[in-house]
C-alpha cells in the first residue's frame, strides 16, 4: 500500500515539472514571437503596425516632473494622442480645441485629431507646463 501511494505521489508531483521542462514546439515559438512583436510595437507607438491591424495610431504623452514629454508631438490626421499623468499631482491638457479636465496621478485621457494644424496646450493648474501637437 505504501509503495502504491509513493508511486502515485511521484507521478502526480513530477507531471507539472515534465510540462515545464518539455521542449517548446515551433508553433509555441511562433506564437510567442508574434506576441512579443506586438507588445514591442505597441510600446514604441509603431504607427505601421497599428495601421496593419486596422487601428488608429495612439501616440503617448507623459506628464511627469511638471512637464509634458515630449514637448512637441507630430502626428497625422486621425491619430489619437493619449496623455498619461505619471506625476504625483493632478494635471490637465487644455487648449482652445480640447480639454482633458483634471487628471489624477495614474490616469489617462485621449483625443483624436481630425484636422491639420498646430495645437498648443497647457496644464491649467501649472501654466509653465506647455506642449504642442502638430497635425499633418
Amino acid at each position: 500500500m505504501l509503495g502504491t501511494l509513493l508511486i502515485v505521489f511521484l507521478t502526480v508531483a513530477t507531471a507539472p515539472a515534465q510540462r515545464i521542462l518539455a521542449k517548446p514546439t515551433t508553433n509555441d515559438a511562433v506564437r510567442h514571437a508574434a506576441a512579443v512583436s506586438k507588445v514591442v510595437n505597441d510600446l514604441r507607438g509603431d504607427k505601421g503596425a497599428a495601421a496593419k491591424r486596422g487601428a488608429r495610431a495612439v501616440v503617448k504623452v507623459s506628464m511627469r516632473n511638471m512637464q509634458f514629454y515630449p514637448l512637441t508631438l507630430k502626428v497625422k490626421k486621425g491619430d489619437v494622442v493619449e496623455w498619461k499623468n505619471d506625476d504625483v499631482v493632478p494635471h490637465t491638457a487644455t487648449s482652445a480645441s480640447f480639454d482633458s479636465g483634471s487628471m489624477n496621478p495614474g490616469t489617462s485621457w485621449r483625443h483624436t485629431f481630425t484636422k491639420a494644424g498646430q495645437f498648443a496646450y497647457v496644464c491649467s493648474f501649472h501654466p509653465s507646463m506647455t506642449g504642442v501637437v502638430v497635425v499633418k
